[in-house]
């Protein structure tokens, strides 16, 4: 730090405590001192006035603000009415077998029995499902649990035991057993 701005600051300083000590000096003289006394020791001895503050009973604490520390503390117990139980009924849920067979039934709809090829075996049957053509002999499933049980010339039968649910296709339409 150079010498000339330390010299500046401690002027700089210099001046505010003039200014200060020159405000004190005023407000000590111009306070009313009483005739006996003049200068600043005056206003020294000069009681201040200070306001009264009226307390009111509303700023007064409604207990003993001091708590003796080595009392735990203990919350007011609150009594709570319990409420009503609810009696939480559950909803009637449809039989799942139910579901089961109505959409087994929606796919089934779709399958349409194109022809039947008679074999020196047992004959085939040609049916279409999902845009694709299958052919499937008795013993085969149209889908996993839906077993063809039999074919004649004219008709084709499939079952799901598990569902009981039959079906009776003939060529040009469908029968629902």
């Amino acid at each position: 730090m150079e010498v000339g701005s330390k010299k500046r600051r401690n002027q700089i300083v210099l001046g505010v405590v003039l200014v200060l000590v020159a405000a004190n000096i005023l407000r000590w003289w111009g306070s009313g001192a009483p005739a006996s006394g003049s200068g600043p020791t005056a206003g020294i001895l000069q009681t201040s006035k200070l306001p009264e503050l009226l307390v009111q009973d509303d700023f007064l604490p409604a207990s003993d603000p001091v708590r003796d520390l080595f009392q735990p503390h203990r919350a007011v117990a609150v009594v709570v009415e319990e409420p009503a139980p609810i009696a939480i009924v559950p909803a009637a849920r449809p039989d799942p077998m139910v579901a089961l067979r109505e959409r087994a039934n929606a796919w089934l709809d779709g399958v349409e029995i194109e022809g039947i090829i008679s074999t020196t075996g047992d004959p085939v049957a040609m049916l279409r499902f999902d845009g694709a053509a299958v052919l499937l002999k008795v013993g085969d499933e149209l889908i996993p649990g839906y077993t063809i049980t039999g074919i004649s010339t004219t008709q084709l039968r499939v079952v799901n035991e598990t569902l009981n649910i039959q079906r009776l296709y003939s060529i040009g339409e469908t029968v629902q057993e």
